[in-house]
């Protein structure tokens, strides 16, 4: 949202774009992550980290995203904390 504001003040980009933009680019989003696949490499990597220490995400993705991300790698299970704005 904060783009597409930038946009707005510096190209004119008109306010009425914004959702349509938003939506389509969530829905690109959404489609590209469905075609991740686990990897079992991650995982075990992950795995061993998450048991000497407590393991986090930090992103400046929607939280739909995120989730979809670190289920499709299943991996969620061993985040301690998931933060996103």
């Amino acid at each position: 949202n904060e783009k597409l504001q930038i946009l707005t003040k510096e190209k004119n980009l008109p306010v009425e774009q914004h959702k349509i933009i938003w939506d389509l680019k969530q829905k690109l989003t959404i489609e590209h992550f469905s075609k991740i696949e686990s990897n079992s490499k991650l995982k075990k990597t992950i795995q061993k980290l998450s048991e000497k220490f407590k393991i986090a995400c930090c992103s400046n993705s929607v939280r739909k995203t995120i989730l979809t991300i670190l289920s499709k790698l299943n991996i969620i299970e061993y985040f301690d904390l998931i933060l996103y704005l």
